[in-house]
């Protein structure tokens, strides 16, 4: 049975949390504004927010920004090749449709398949890549393949993240002022809940990394550089399948 410290002490971390994503949920709106920068924008969301789960760093806007300056260049990258594809697979899907419509060509309903089938791949891989980012420093061609191979291992999970995504954004199709309701709270709240599924779903690989830390420390009889011990913390881990 709960004692009235442990309530008190509940009610004060869900506050706490729901200012964490009001704060991340504005943060995020204003970087994205550019729109270039939702990639860094997006990779900052999830690095503060599964720090502040996993850490309990409470800094929430420092990490955003610290994860949004380390990993801009990559990040802007990697959102455009995804804009590119995104883009050229859109535009063949919906030439397909007219072809198909309008003909009833076979060459329309081709196209309709295979491309459907490309933006659901890349979507996938879509929501694996800017947590990866965020987490473990790699090479882009690495951080994607990463991002393919956990996707495909745990569908389910990308699958319901990708339902909820249509959702939201078929409520925004349909209520343009719904974004509100996103800016103020909405974008937060997503990173912490999506970057908790997600962070479970990394967790094997976080925990092998962990694990050659620790094996490279005992390895080390020297006393450690004071450079070295102030930024180990803030390191991100390197990763690569």
């Amino acid at each position: 049975m709960a004692t009235p410290f442990d309530e008190k002490l509940i009610y004060k971390k869900m506050g706490e949390r729901i200012k964490h994503a009001i704060v991340l949920s504005l943060v995020f709106s204003v970087c994205c504004l550019p729109v270039i920068t939702i990639g860094p924008a997006l990779t900052g969301l999830y690095y503060a927010a599964i720090k502040d789960m996993n850490s309990k760093d409470a800094h929430v806007v420092k990490n955003f920004f610290k994860s949004f300056k380390e990993n801009f260049k990559q990040s802007v990258l990697m959102f455009l090749i995804f804009g590119v594809v995104y883009f050229i697979s859109t535009y063949d899907l919906v030439y397909g449709i007219y072809k198909w419509r309008e003909q009833g060509s076979s060459q329309g309903m081709a196209l309709i398949v295979v491309n459907a089938i490309v933006l659901i791949a890349v979507t996938m891989v879509a929501v694996f890549a800017f947590p990866l980012q965020a987490k473990f420093d790699n090479k882009i061609s690495d951080t994607l393949r990463n991002a393919a191979s956990l996707a495909f291992k745990n569908i389910s999970s990308v699958v319901l993240i990708i339902i909820v995504l249509l959702l939201c954004s078929s409520v925004l199709y349909a209520v343009p002022l719904t974004i509100i309701l996103f800016v103020l709270f909405g974008f937060g709240t997503m990173g912490y809940v999506f970057g908790s599924s997600l962070y479970k779903c990394m967790q094997k690989y976080i925990e092998m990394e962990e694990d050659e830390e620790v094996v490279n420390v005992e390895g080390i009889d020297e006393e450690p550089d004071e450079k070295t011990d102030e930024n180990t913390e803030d390191d991100k881990e390197n990763i690569e399948e």
